[in-house]
């Protein structure tokens, strides 16, 4: 392996760790290490070390882009800080303060992890015998004119007998979407969403993201149909956009796909051509990641 390579397998893994969201569970383990550091006779090296792995925890949560609920960030933020200070002060009478911080210190974290955790396995279908859905995506679904990749809808369809009306167009944000929503036939049970990307790169304001997303949403979330909605990989302080997702998922009953799967599609290596769009490989370990998740829906079996 040459140096250009292991260099791009470098910046590929820490783009991941922060995109995947993999940085919060790392972030809040770093912040129990430093809180359960042994506090008898702390030299000042210790204390040192203490904050300086403390202060990394709190970085690599804050750009993890984790969207957890924003009280419960404030108020862990707020308890974390003043522990950090508390730590690194005289002794004072009371010396029961220092004890109960590092406690609230812990529990915050320990029920912040605990919140994440259901966002991070991939979710079970339920199993049935359909043989078709609907795909409304953008350039990772639908490419970008090279006719020598083939994109990865095309190649479900090849290696397994379902047919996929793919509506997904390049360039396509969630509101320029609406109107091919529409054409979902009404008694269909499967939808796939794989939208909202661009909108995040282009900046659109969480505010008119969210009502796009509940128009689009309010089109295609019929009584008994199954809609699935793949998580998008979120920039540092992209919370908001996160947040929004996981409301409205909630809200109208959709299955969300973890954004570490599709963000361990985008920073792998070789995946994608220009760092966003897939290559061939890309596109083949998109189909492999999405099956997988479909298969029970289609096979009337798991496994």
């Amino acid at each position: 392996m040459n140096t250009r390579s292991r260099y791009t397998r470098r910046v590929g893994f820490i783009a991941n760790h922060f995109v995947s969201g993999r940085a919060f569970f790392s972030g809040a383990v770093f912040i129990l290490l430093a809180v359960l550091w042994p506090t008898v006779r702390r030299s000042r090296f210790v204390k040192i070390a203490v904050a300086v792995v403390s202060i990394c925890g709190v970085i690599f949560v804050a750009l993890s882009a984790t969207p957890l609920p924003i009280g419960l960030y404030g108020i862990w933020c707020v308890v974390v800080t003043t522990w950090l200070v508390a730590s690194n002060l005289r002794p004072v009478r009371r010396g029961w303060i220092r004890p109960a911080l590092r406690i609230l210190v812990i529990l915050l974290t320990l029920v912040a992890i605990a919140c994440e955790l259901p966002h991070y396995r991939m979710p079970r279908l339920p199993i049935g015998n359909e043989s078709r859905f609907y795909l409304i995506g953008d350039s990772i679904s639908a490419g970008i004119g090279d006719k020598k990749v083939v994109c990865w809808p095309q190649l479900v369809e090849k290696q397994h007998p379902i047919q996929i009306v793919d509506l997904s167009r390049p360039g396509a944000t969630i509101e320029s979407s609406l109107p091919r929503a529409a054409q979902i036939d009404a008694d269909h049970n499967l939808v796939l969403l794989e939208i909202g990307g661009n909108d995040v790169i282009g900046e659109t304001p969480p505010a008119e993201f969210e009502k796009s997303l509940d128009a689009l949403l309010r089109t295609v979330c019929h009584t008994g149909r199954i809609v699935v909605m793949l998580e998008i990989p979120l920039p540092p302080f992209g919370n908001s956009y996160g947040l929004v997702q996981r409301r409205l998922a909630r809200r109208f009953g959709v299955i969300l796909i973890p954004r570490r799967f599709f963000a361990d599609i985008l920073t792998g290596n070789q995946t994608t051509v220009d760092d966003l769009h897939l290559s061939q490989q890309g596109q083949e370990r998109m189909a492999d990641m999405l099956w997988k998740l479909l298969k029970p829906t289609f096979t009337g079996q798991r496994g």
